[in-house]
């Protein structure tokens, strides 16, 4: 469910008792990573993945699960990689969680 900022997805989270597994967002604003670590508080096993610009440096991206770039343009191909990538964090996440 996309939210604009992290206070909004804070109040869809709160309004709409949504328990999040998965979490895809930009590292940039000064609230993601605080917005982050509050939901694994709660959520010791949420997976997480930085959604980074297409080009420039790349922030520190220690908090979360994994990280990926933007596509430069919305394609079928782009889509599809990205669609795989998340696919692939939480197979891996539901794999290392079954072993434990």
């Amino acid at each position: 469910m996309p939210a604009a900022n992290a206070r909004a997805a804070s109040e869809l989270i709160r309004e709409h008792r949504l328990f999040i597994d998965l979490l895809v967002m930009d590292p940039l604003p000064g609230n993601a990573i605080p917005f982050l670590q509050g939901l694994r508080q709660s959520r010791p096993a949420l997976c997480s993945v930085a959604a980074l610009p297409p080009d420039g440096s790349i922030p520190d991206v220690t908090p979360f699960t994994a990280a990926k770039r933007k596509p430069l343009q919305l394609t079928t191909l782009a889509l599809t990689e990205w669609a795989t990538f998340i696919q692939g964090i939480k197979s891996a996440a539901e794999g290392f969680h079954r072993a434990r």
